[in-house]
C-alpha cells in the first residue's frame, strides 16, 4: 500500500501510530530504538529508563522469537511475546500521565484489543480488486430523484429545441440578407449602367395598328437594312409597303453631360412614344439590336439572354421581341435560322 494512503487511513481511524503484530512480508528487519522520556527528576528518570530498557528488551526478544518461528509466525504463541512487550511499554508510559495533559486521553487498552476492535471503513473495503463503481440507472433511483432527472431532461430538450429554432431563424435571416444584398448590388449595377453616357442611332418604323419597330444602327453605315426589313415584314406580316423611317440620334447636340445618360434617353423616348401611343396603341415592340433593347427594357438583364425571345416591358406594359440588329443579319446570315421561329412568337 502506498505510504500516503496508509497514513490517510490511520488518520481517518484516529490512530496516531501503528505497530504491526507480525513481521511484514519483504519488510526490513526491526531496529531497537530508544524511546523518548518526559522531563522528570533524576530518580524517576532512572526508574523509567530501566523500565523502558526492560520493555525494549522484551520487544526485541519477541521479534527475535517471531523471526525464528518460521512458518509458525501466524500462531498465537509467536505473537504473545511481542504483544506482552508492547503492553509493558504502554503501561510504563501510562505512569507519566500526571505530567502530560490528559484532557483528551482515552482509556488505556492493549494493542491486541485495539487491533481486534478495529473495523475497516466502507471506503477501505471498496479498494479491493472486486470493488465495482457502477452508476445506477434512472429506474434504480428513488422517486424524488427520478422526478428531478426527468425535469432536467425536459429542460435540456427544451433548450435544444430553442437552439435549433434560433439556428434556423439565423439561417433564414442570413439568406434574406444575402438576397437583399444581391438585389441591391444588381440595382446599383443597373443604376450605374443607366448613369453611363449613352450614344446610339435608331431607325423607327411604325406599322399601322401593328408593331413599333426599332433598329439599332451605327452612324456612317450604308447597308441595305431597309430592303432587308421590307422583305421580312412582307413574308411574315404580308405588308406590301414599308412605312417611312424616322431616325433618332443620341445625345442631343448641345445638351449638358448630365442629360446624356441612358436614363435621360429612356425618359425622352417614353415622352416621344407616349404622345403617339395615345392615338394608336401598338401590339408590341420589335427591337433589333442591343441599343433598342436597352432603351425599352433597361439593362438589368444581359443582352445575350434577351435575344430571340419575347419579354414584357415594365415601362410601357407591352410585349417586346428582341432580335439581333439588321446589320448583324447581313454580316451573319446563319442568324436567319432563328429569325422565323422567333417572329412566330408574335401574333399577326
Amino acid at each position: 500500500m502506498n505510504e500516503l494512503t496508509r497514513m490517510n487511513y490511520l488518520d481517518a481511524m484516529g490512530i496516531a501510530s501503528f505497530v504491526p503484530r507480525r513481521l511484514l512480508t519483504n519488510g526490513t528487519r526491526p531496529r531497537l530504538c530508544v524511546l523518548p522520556l518526559a522531563d522528570s527528576p533524576d530518580s524517576e528518570s532512572g526508574h523509567h529508563a530501566e523500565s523502558s530498557a526492560a520493555s525494549a528488551a522484551q520487544i526485541a526478544a519477541g521479534l527475535n522469537g517471531e523471526i525464528g518461528a518460521g512458518s509458525a509466525t501466524n500462531s498465537e504463541e509467536s505473537l504473545r511475546p511481542l504483544s506482552n512487550g508492547l503492553n509493558s511499554v504502554l503501561e510504563n508510559f501510562g505512569d507519566l500521565s500526571p505530567r502530560i495533559n490528559s484532557t483528551n486521553s482515552k482509556p488505556k487498552t492493549s494493542v491486541t484489543q485495539e487491533l481486534a476492535a478495529f473495523k475497516p471503513m466502507p471506503s477501505m473495503q471498496q479498494q479491493g480488486p472486486q470493488a465495482s463503481s457502477t452508476v445506477p440507472s434512472v429506474s434504480q433511483l428513488p422517486a424524488a430523484q427520478q422526478v428531478h432527472s426527468t425535469d432536467k431532461q425536459v429542460e435540456l430538450d427544451t433548450a435544444l429545441s430553442q437552439l435549433t429554432e434560433a439556428s434556423t431563424a439565423f439561417s433564414r435571416a442570413d439568406t434574406q440578407a444575402s438576397d437583399a444584398l444581391n438585389t441591391a448590388s444588381e440595382k446599383t449595377v443597373a443604376d450605374n449602367s443607366q448613369a453611363e453616357p449613352a450614344s446610339f442611332q435608331l431607325a423607327l418604323y411604325t406599322l399601322s395598328q401593328s408593331y413599333q419597330i426599332l433598329d439599332s444602327q451605327q452612324e456612317g453605315d450604308a447597308l441595305p437594312t431597309h430592303a432587308l426589313l421590307s422583305k421580312i415584314l412582307a413574308a411574315r406580316f404580308s405588308i406590301a409597303h414599308l412605312p417611312s423611317m424616322e431616325l433618332q440620334r443620341w445625345p442631343i447636340p448641345g445638351s449638358p453631360s448630365q442629360f446624356q445618360s441612358w436614363q435621360a434617353a429612356s425618359d425622352m423616348m417614353f415622352d416621344f412614344f407616349d404622345s403617339r401611343f395615345q392615338k394608336h396603341q401598338p401590339k408590341g415592340f420589335i427591337l433589333w439590336g442591343e441599343d433598342a433593347a436597352k432603351l425599352i427594357l433597361g439593362s438589368s438583364v444581359p443582352y445575350s439572354e434577351l435575344c430571340f425571345a419575347v419579354h414584357q416591358s415594365d415601362v410601357y406594359g407591352l410585349p417586346a421581341l428582341v432580335l439581333p440588329s439588321l446589320r448583324a443579319f447581313l454580316y451573319e446570315p446563319e442568324l436567319k435560322k432563328k429569325l422565323w421561329s422567333s417572329l412566330a412568337l408574335l401574333p399577326r
